[in-house]
């Protein structure tokens, strides 16, 4: 149940090309899910990515990786249901997740 998309550079060339919409993305320290978050249509996506660069735990990302939520599926639950298969894999949830970002 891994996101959809590839693991894309942190970078401002790749921040101003993500959508505005809905979806869940995940933050990563190189190849470790540091974060997963979710955005509705406002602020989106992308608002929520430029956001983190200047949080305590998720600046440290150098990686995102995102999936479009469209139609009945709510992002929050998404969220959720990563997060539940990241416990199950590493039996503890992603470090700025605990800490609340």
């Amino acid at each position: 149940m891994a996101l959809l998309g590839p693991h894309l550079l942190y970078t401002d060339t790749n921040l101003a090309q993500v959508s505005t919409g809905a979806g869940v993305y995940a933050l990563l320290d190189g190849d470790e899910v540091i974060f997963y978050g979710w955005s509705t249509d406002v602020p989106g996506l992308r608002a929520r990515l430029v956001a983190h660069r200047k949080g305590n735990c998720t600046q440290k990302a150098t990686h995102f990786q995102i999936e479009i939520i469209r139609g009945d599926r709510s992002p929050s639950e998404r969220r959720a249901e990563l997060l539940r298969q990241h416990l199950s894999e590493h039996g503890a949830y992603p470090r700025c997740n605990r800490l609340g970002s």
